[in-house]
């Protein structure tokens, strides 16, 4: 067997009498005589620790999978429910304080001046039939108040005058040829024209007339009907 180093090499070199140089030495001169197979670093395959577990397969998800949770829908309101809700007009208010010496709208202050600018109450039956005559509205915040008022101003008066000179016109001709006016009420939004058409049914109430109220008339005439009315005036 042939010596891989040379007998110069060895005589040169120095080994120590101690047990580990000798270890050492021994190592490093025999590494390269090593002549057997290297070993294969095998990866185990990672296995659960839950038992029963399946190990997972080539590319599978191995996410956690959360199941979706089924979502409770509420079930719709009734039909015509929300349409109630919307029109529910609300006259009182429990928590609202009460009006020490509040006075409430008469025939006798109906057409007084000196009430121009002070506020009144709306009596009780009173408030019965503006509600069957659909007099108020949702926009008119009658809920702030612990009940209904109204505040008097100089049409409201003017108003109140016009019905005492009708009244007395009834009571002096026994109905013939009675005075009858005619007024149109215009103004910009939201300046108090329902407002004042409640304050006109309420004194034609008060004086025991007949009131005849079309709420919400906002609907349009239909071409048909326009047209077929201009030609009866035309032929006329």
């Amino acid at each position: 067997m042939s010596l891989s180093v040379c007998t110069s090499c060895l005589a040169r070199l120095r080994l120590s009498t101690t047990p580990a140089t000798l270890a050492s030495a021994y190592r490093t001169s025999t590494s390269s005589f090593h002549s057997s197979a290297p070993a294969q670093n095998v990866v185990k395959k990672k296995t659960s620790n839950v038992a029963g577990a399946r190990a997972p397969k080539l590319r599978e998800s191995r996410s956690a999978r959360i199941k979706k949770k089924s979502k409770d829908r509420p079930k719709p309101p009734p039909v015509g429910q929300r349409a109630t809700e919307r029109r529910r007009i609300v006259l009182s208010n429990t928590n609202a304080l009460p009006i020490q010496g509040l006075e409430t709208l008469k025939v006798e202050n109906m057409a007084d001046a000196a009430k121009i600018g002070s506020v009144l109450a709306l009596d009780g039956p009173l408030i019965d039939q503006l509600r069957e005559a659909k007099a108020f509205k949702t926009t008119q915040n009658w809920n702030l108040f612990r009940a209904p008022s109204t505040l008097v101003r100089s049409e409201t008066v003017e108003v109140g005058t016009d019905i005492q000179h009708v009244n007395n016109s009834l009571s002096d001709t026994a109905g013939l040829g009675a005075t009858t006016m005619r007024k149109v009420v215009v103004g910009e939004k939201a300046s108090g024209k329902s407002i004042h058409l409640l304050q006109t049914m309420s004194l034609a109430y008060l004086n025991k007339w007949i009131v005849v109220n079309v709420p919400d008339c906002k609907k349009p005439l239909r071409s048909k009907m326009f047209h077929a009315n201009a030609a009866q005036v035309k032929n006329t």
